[in-house]
């Protein structure tokens, strides 16, 4: 942990641009002790511009609007992570700059799906594979997404569309 730490404060202090950063973990349960380091981690790589994030940590309360409010951040890999726990009264992030971002077996629901939606105007891929707490997708006007640059839609998820 000391060494990770050490590396990540020189990457600040030097403001070291970083292109690709991937937090994950392979365990269920994450010590005390280590959160605090995750999120410092978390927090370098979107001061220092990053722009593909990957984040694959269970059971760690996910900062969402923060990583959308990333003005550098152009793709978005969330896996087995849980949004239900962000508050919706942060408001909707416009997240200009991201144009690919992937769910998978994420926890979140219809209300923070829409506000996802809502705060990357420019995107162009969106995949939606094995989310839970999503009972029903309301797309009601699919050509409109069509519209704004979408190239790439995938929904892998057994819920109801009207």
């Amino acid at each position: 942990m000391d060494i990770v730490d050490n590396i990540m404060e020189r990457y600040r202090d030097r403001n070291i641009p970083i292109e690709k950063f991937e937090l994950s973990k392979s365990y269920y349960s994450c010590p005390s002790r280590i959160v605090p380091l995750f999120y410092r981690c978390l927090d370098v790589a979107l001061e220092n511009g990053v722009k593909y994030l990957v984040f694959r940590i269970r059971n760690l309360p996910l900062p969402i609007f923060t990583i959308l409010a990333a003005k550098s951040l152009k793709e978005l890999i969330l896996t087995n992570c849980d949004l239900t726990c962000s508050s919706l009264s942060s408001g909707v992030v416009n997240c200009p700059s991201l144009r690919k971002l992937s769910l998978f077996r994420v926890y979140l629901d219809e209300d923070m799906l829409q506000t996802l939606r809502n705060s990357y105007p420019l995107i162009e891929s969106f995949t939606l594979k094995g989310c839970m707490d999503l009972i029903k997708i309301e797309l009601p006007n699919l050509q409109k997404i069509n519209d704004i640059n979408m190239k790439d839609l995938q929904l892998n998820h057994r819920v109801d569309i009207p």
